[in-house]
């Protein structure tokens, strides 16, 4: 395996992979207007499956999409 880069290569590959299939999100909690919502927020020992089972809980409940209003 002398002088191959597969390491280099995997690498290249897999973040190729991961802005072909994934997208993130990022959000802030103020920790004091929200205090009690991070609180049990940071009980949840799986954030995105939590997540993902709230918003498809939401889909599956409403007849129209989602408005800034609504939300």
């Amino acid at each position: 395996m002398s002088g191959d880069n597969t390491m280099g290569r995997d690498k290249l590959n897999h973040e190729k992979w991961c802005k072909e299939n994934q997208k993130r999100f990022a959000f802030y909690f103020n920790k004091v207007t929200d205090k009690d919502v991070l609180e049990y927020f940071e009980k949840i020992p799986n954030k995105r499956q939590y997540l993902i089972d709230l918003i498809k809980g939401d889909m599956n409940g409403k007849q129209t999409e989602p408005t800034s209003e609504k939300i």
